[in-house]
């Protein structure tokens, strides 16, 4: 089997935690973490995961309905785990229906809720979690987990910078080919945005707006390039004008504005 991803620390449970509440690195999930810590907790049959749908912004209140019926049967005595992964797209419905499941919990059943944003989640269910931030992954267990599934080092370097010290996105990458292929994509189109002619640029806008995932996708990748070289690029200045427009269509699509019409006034920004 091949190298783990070493962590820093695992979580460490108290003995009445009934739902930790695992946070991401630098906007990144934290389900490889949450494996993990399953792992020390029950067995893997004893391990299920609650996803939202794929034709789904988050997850409903109807699959909080049915996590509750679920957590009721009984498991002879066995200690039983439910990630809940993208916990915080959950509606503020599903948070509600959720905050009363951990208001009688099983007393049989840890609830790992994965997030990017804690902030997105209800008080009252924070609260009533244990708090853990999962550890920057480190380059060089990086670097190592990649070798060991005999990654060529071209390839590592870009997955190392796609994983953006996450676990869990440096898992994804590797196990996931079909992910890896999009993600590389994304990565080729921010550089064509950052480097290319107007032409170049507004053809690769036209191949991306239709898809607003993919595009801030894009746009996250962007911002990492051009804050990464903007310090030893010779043309300093321009790449802050370029960072400045990227950054604004960013939080312009964030809020729900037009894909094409923001990622054409950034490639135009400055000019």
């Amino acid at each position: 089997m091949a190298q783990a991803l070493t962590l820093t620390t695992l979580p460490k449970l108290s003995a009445t935690t009934h739902a930790m509440l695992l946070v991401g690195v630098h906007g990144h999930g934290a389900e490889y973490e949450a494996l993990l810590t399953a792992s020390t907790v029950a067995e893997r049959e004893q391990q299920q995961t609650l996803q939202r749908a794929d034709n789904k912004t988050g997850i409903s209140i109807e699959q909080v309905r049915d996590l509750y019926t679920a957590t009721r049967s009984k498991s002879g005595g066995k200690k039983r785990v439910w990630i809940i992964e993208s916990a915080d797209t959950m509606s503020r419905d599903a948070q509600n229906a959720f905050l009363k499941l951990l208001e009688e919990p099983p007393a049989d059943v840890l609830f790992i809720l994965c997030v990017s944003d804690e902030y997105a989640l209800l008080p009252t269910i924070r609260s009533r979690t244990q708090v853990v931030h999962a550890s920057p992954l480190l380059t060089g267990n990086a670097k190592a987990y990649l070798q060991a599934h005999n990654i060529t080092p071209e390839l590592a370097s870009q997955l190392v910078f796609l994983a953006d010290s996450s676990a869990t996105e440096l898992e994804k990458l590797v196990n996931n080919p079909a992910y890896q292929a999009k993600q590389l994509d994304c990565a080729a189109t921010a550089k064509h945005l950052i480097s290319d002619g107007l032409f170049e640029k507004i053809s690769s806008i036209h191949h991306i707006a239709n898809d607003r995932e993919q595009v801030l996708t894009v746009l996250r990748l962007t911002l990492k390039m051009l804050t990464t070289l903007a310090p030893r690029n010779a043309h300093q200045k321009a790449s802050i004008v370029q960072l400045h427009g990227f950054l604004e269509a960013y939080e312009r699509i964030s809020n729900n504005a037009n894909t094409r019409i923001q990622l054409l006034r950034a490639v135009h920004y400055g000019l």
